[in-house]
């Protein structure tokens, strides 16, 4: 999966269309390497593990053995003192394992007909671009049952820079106080129900519970969520807010569960191998951005072996040149 997310990215927008995701490279406590972030609202969590240590220590106050103190951030003062780890690393390594094989809940709308109404207006406003209806799990998994299974998330993981508006000015290794990771929108129709018991068992949608989107809850609805998109996503928003009553319902009918259609998907242009910085040559910056990442799995792992080392250097200077 690593080296899909990194195939999306295009940090100099060099097909012109206003949307320059970019991975946030992060420091994994398991190895001690710079790893992909791929957890978080700004990607800034490498895997399950450590989210869900970072999620015990910043959400609830419980200290581990991957995150022995307290996060107290500036408020140093009332910060209680070292002592020892409240979880051993087995609990973590646990609820990690039980999170990764949480299912997505059902999709209920693949049939309805104002809702593939909708999935054309997602496409005409251009969301699928931050949105990517697919990716396909890594063929090298721990466990067998998670390897090569093509998922329909609608996120490319990435980081885009979303605008002065929704900037919390918190910088997480290479994201941005205005950059955010790509969340995903499967099951986004769900949130008022996890938010609140049904009053029905047979209707997850009865419970009355107001939902709320975006890194602080200020969105009310999917709505509200979308119309606080700025920078990269204004121009999306701008066709949004185009759109007559009617279609904003279609729009909102797909989003709440977006599936995937060939449709949605453009066809891609041939990649040239060694063109890192996709400017159609190989040439002296793709060779910087590989020896950046030397030793580690980044940008120039050009054999897929999650290692940036010689055998790539090889590949790229074999390459070297404009791009066929």
């Amino acid at each position: 999966m690593t080296s899909e997310i990194l195939s999306r990215e295009d940090t100099a927008d060099t097909d012109g269309d206003g949307i320059s995701g970019r991975a946030n490279w992060v420091r994994d406590l398991l190895t001690g390497d710079m790893a992909l972030g791929r957890f978080g609202w700004k990607a800034g969590q490498p895997g399950l593990v450590q989210q869900t240590a970072v999620a015990y220590q910043r959400d609830m106050g419980i200290t581990s053995d991957y995150l022995p103190d307290h996060d107290c951030g500036e408020q140093t003062k009332d910060c209680p003192p070292p002592s020892a780890p409240e979880l051993g690393a087995m609990s973590i390594e646990l609820v990690a394992e039980y999170v990764s094989g949480l299912a997505p809940p059902p999709r209920l709308n693949h049939e309805d007909p104002m809702a593939i109404i909708g999935m054309q207006l997602f496409k005409n406003a251009n969301c699928q671009a931050c949105h990517a209806p697919s990716m396909r799990t890594r063929s090298d998994h721990e466990t067998i049952a998670y390897r090569n299974q093509r998922i329909e998330p609608f996120t490319d993981l990435l980081l885009h820079d979303m605008g002065q508006e929704l900037a919390d000015d918190f910088v997480e290794y290479g994201a941005s106080g205005s950059e955010w990771r790509t969340p995903p929108l499967w099951g986004a129709g769900y949130v008022g129900h996890v938010l609140g018991t049904p009053d029905e068992c047979t209707d997850p949608f009865s419970g009355g519970a107001e939902p709320n989107y975006l890194h602080d809850g200020r969105a009310r609805s999917l709505m509200e969520a979308i119309l606080w998109h700025g920078g990269e996503a204004a121009a999306s928003r701008e066709v949004v807010l185009a759109m007559h009553s009617e279609e904003r319902e279609a729009l909102i009918r797909y989003v709440s569960y977006p599936f995937d259609d060939p449709s949605l998907h453009e066809a891609e242009p041939m990649r040239c191998v060694g063109d890192l910085n996709g400017d159609r040559m190989v040439d002296g910056g793709d060779l910087s951005m590989l020896l950046t990442a030397w030793g580690m799995n980044g940008p120039g792992d050009l054999d897929g072996n999650a290692l940036v080392n010689g055998a790539d250097l090889t590949r790229l200077l074999d390459r070297w040149g404009p791009c066929e």
